[in-house]
């Protein structure tokens, strides 16, 4: 039986080191959630708390002119 749809989506990837496979195997097999669900709910959260129109990545510097 399919399952519902949930919405207009689009695919993210990304790559973790491979310390982490295991205990990502275990989490989702635990709480049956999958990765894909897992990863997309932990970013969605993340972009949800932090509004990238705030964060700066770059500090200011103090420039001087030299004449």
């Amino acid at each position: 039986m399919p399952t519902p749809s949930k919405g207009d989506r689009f695919a993210v990837t990304g790559r973790l080191p491979t310390i982490y496979r295991s205990k990502l195997s275990q989490w989702v097999q635990v709480t049956g959630e999958s990765q894909s669900d897992l990863v997309a709910r932990l970013l969605m959260y993340h972009l949800d708390e932090n509004d990238p129109a705030q964060h700066r990545c770059q500090q200011a510097f103090n420039v001087k002119k030299i004449a």
